[in-house]
């Protein structure tokens, strides 16, 4: 039987700050929801102008009263803007929530769904410190394919820019490293579409890049492998990796260097701002792990000596940077040129492809495959 002087207690002034926050830990998947339900019923395609709830209720046939409330909750969001009773997308919005536009995100929703799932063994974690991790390939579609929409949101058009029109020569053979989604060997190939442009990842990366490449129209040719199990495919001219381990790891650059031609040039981005992750995804990402990863930390980007060990890396590789660039997001472009090979083949190349086609001069011009930069005389 329950002890009834339980009910004549009378708790201390914050036991009504404690009640407001337990009451309140749910808001953020609220939010979520409220803004996941405003994507699938696409309310944001019909507020691109001012539009009252009623008008934005008949366009996109939902119900008037729930679209007047959704409207509210997204300008406190911030995810819209309300004035006299109208409601307009913010331009980011019109940019990422529009189904109609080209940068529209609305369908990471599937990936944000999916790592919600692991929180369904989250128990099990804080029992045994983490659970079995099972490759789920299309969630790893699913993921690459949202770093991919994410991309386009100025990371590939920053690299582009970074970019010397006087690098890309025409006939030279370019290699994107640990590749992804593909996309930016699309968009490589496109400004520069005189470059035989390949792309090298691992096979779950590549089945993602054979379908950006077929919607795209692009013909680029796919290479798998894994960087560190096996050596990057060699006899390129120039080689691009952009946030993955080979533009920051130290122990990878001997390979890079192995993959270029005498004067090759390696364009490399990175992210150098160090984030702290919010606890909440630590977790998340901590419930479960392949066997034997470490346990994530939640710190992303490179501190200044990891950077400077990796500069050290590609000076002890023969390779000088060039040119050096940081952005306002917290990421650093950096272009490293071989100071190794010969300088006078390098000319007559420049001088000879974009008026003749023939061999490429650092290519084995009987088999058409390309020879180990390593194994060239000229080195």
């Amino acid at each position: 039987m329950k002890d009834v002087d339980g009910l004549f207690v009378r708790p201390g002034e914050d036991s009504f700050d404690f009640r407001e926050r337990y009451s309140r830990i749910a808001d953020g998947y609220r939010r979520y929801m409220i803004l996941r339900g405003a994507l699938e019923t696409r309310l944001f395609d019909f507020m691109a102008e001012p539009s009252t709830a009623e008008e934005i209720s008949e366009r996109a046939g939902t119900d008037q009263r729930m679209t007047e409330l959704v409207c509210e909750a997204l300008a406190e969001m911030g995810f819209a803007e309300e004035s006299g009773g109208r409601f307009r997308s913010t331009d980011s919005s019109s940019l990422y929530m529009d189904s109609s536009s080209e940068l529209y995100l609305g369908t990471s929703f599937d990936l944000i769904d999916a790592s919600l799932r692991s929180w369904d063994s989250f128990e099990d974690a804080v029992r045994n410190g983490n659970t079995p991790y099972r490759e789920d390939p299309d969630r790893f579609y699913r993921s690459m394919t949202a770093f991919g929409w994410f991309s386009k949101g100025g990371f590939i058009a920053e690299l582009l820019d970074f970019i010397e029109d006087g690098w890309m020569l025409p006939g030279m053979r370019l290699l994107d490293v640990a590749g992804g989604h593909g996309l930016y060997c699309v968009a490589i190939k496109s400004r520069y579409p005189s470059l035989e442009v390949r792309y090298f990842d691992r096979e779950a990366g590549a089945r993602v890049a054979a379908d950006t490449f077929s919607e795209y129209g692009a013909d680029i040719k796919i290479l798998a492998g894994d960087y560190y199990a096996a050596e990057i495919p060699g006899g390129n001219d120039i080689v691009v990796s952009s946030f993955n381990d080979a533009s920051c790891k130290p122990e990878l650059v001997p390979k890079l260097r192995r993959a270029l031609n005498p004067k090759g040039l390696a364009i490399v981005r990175r992210y150098v701002m160090e984030v702290q992750d919010p606890v909440e995804r630590v977790i998340q990402a901590n419930i479960s792990r392949p066997e034997g990863s470490p346990f994530w930390t939640g710190r992303r980007g490179q501190p200044q000596e990891a950077l400077e060990s990796y500069d050290e890396a590609m000076e002890d590789a023969g390779m000088a940077a060039v040119k050096r660039e940081r952005t306002a997001n917290g990421t650093e472009m950096v272009a490293y040129r071989s100071e190794r090979g010969s300088c006078a083949l390098v000319q007559a190349y420049a001088k000879s492809s974009a008026t003749r086609a023939g061999p490429h001069p650092f290519r084995d011009s009987g088999s058409g495959e390309a020879a180990h930069p390593m194994e060239s005389p000229s080195l």
